[in-house]
């Protein structure tokens, strides 16, 4: 076994985290040519993917639906944890 692969398997995510980019990428490359490999070869994450992807583009993509301002808070009343609007909503 290599020395590349016998450090995949000693590294936690964690610990290849706190690599450099260029170690990260090192160790990384392998992993994820064989997981491209696999999407394109194995039958039930090739139609997971080709599944999952059917939905995403619609009639209706390019439209912009914009809330009525009415129904939308703004930060200080997201860092107060509350809006006006809500003055009085929760009181019995």
């Amino acid at each position: 076994m290599s020395d590349n692969a016998q450090e995949q398997k000693q590294l936690s995510l964690k610990e290849i985290a706190s690599l450099s980019l260029a170690e990260r990428h090192k160790i990384l490359e392998p992993l994820i040519a064989a997981t491209a490999e696999d999407f394109l070869n194995d039958p039930e994450l090739t139609e997971f993917s080709v599944l999952d992807v059917e939905d995403w583009e619609t009639e209706n993509d390019n439209i912009i639906y914009i809330e009525e301002p009415e129904s939308t808070r703004s930060h200080q009343a997201f860092f107060n944890g509350y809006a006006p609007e809500d003055e009085g909503l929760y009181d019995d």
